[in-house]
């Protein structure tokens, strides 16, 4: 196949735990996004366009219930973050 990115909160369970016939990982890259940029970058050409540059990732987030005063894992998406690509 062709290379690409694949945001990993928009790809199925299976296709998480996809392997390839040597029994690693298809999806198995990451970047934890630890990059310098210089400020004229950032202010010339990131800060103007920032509107349009948002992904929206829907993600399982923690919440805390009053109720039985404990924090709760859901099992599904309850909430969106917004992500931006640089």
């Amino acid at each position: 196949g062709k290379p690409c990115v694949v945001e990993y909160s928009d790809i199925t369970k299976e296709m998480s735990e996809r392997t390839d016939t040597d029994g690693r990982l298809v999806f198995g890259a990451g970047n934890i996004c630890n990059h310098y940029y210089h400020m004229d970058f950032i202010n010339h050409v990131v800060l103007p366009k920032l509107g349009n540059m948002y992904h929206i990732a829907r993600k399982k987030i923690p919440y805390y219930d009053e109720i039985t005063k404990t924090t709760v894992e859901p099992d599904v998406n309850n909430g969106i973050k917004l992500e931006s690509f640089i």
